[in-house]
């Protein structure tokens, strides 16, 4: 809550954004990410994190689906995208073998390309975002 709370950190993917620019009450929007985390939190314990990570990744789609949640995504897409070209998927979950599938799936629906791909592409840091 320290970090949502940071009124002139800059947030993810290279956004401009900052919590000082945001029309509603800073108080407001703190709470709100609260909500969002506790929910979260809830349904990891009920149904496992593998549940929550879809929920939010189905509501970051249902919400924004342009951008995945981040003004940055596009981006991040194309690099993970090119270093996955270049990697050995032999023991990849098979939904990631189909290239132009991917990639349109992580730009306009993430949450459809299933735990055990999202987990896999997790782990081989395909959209870890460059340091600044």
């Amino acid at each position: 809550m320290a970090v949502a709370s940071d009124v002139d950190l800059p947030w993810a993917g290279g956004s401009r954004f900052a919590l000082r620019t945001v029309s509603a009450s800073a108080a407001e929007f703190v709470q709100h990410v609260h909500d969002r985390v506790w929910f979260t939190a809830e349904v990891m314990r009920e149904q496992g994190w593998r549940a929550g990570l879809l929920h939010r990744a189905a509501s970051a789609a249902f919400k924004a689906p342009t951008h995945s949640g981040m003004p940055g995504w596009p981006s991040a897409v194309a690099s993970a995208m090119e270093r996955l070209a270049l990697l050995d998927r032999s023991g990849a979950p098979e939904v990631l073998a189909d290239l132009a599938a991917v990639d349109t799936s992580l730009l306009e629906a993430p949450d459809q390309l299933g735990a055990d791909a999202l987990d896999w592409i997790s782990h081989q840091a395909l959209l870890d975002w460059p340091a600044p």
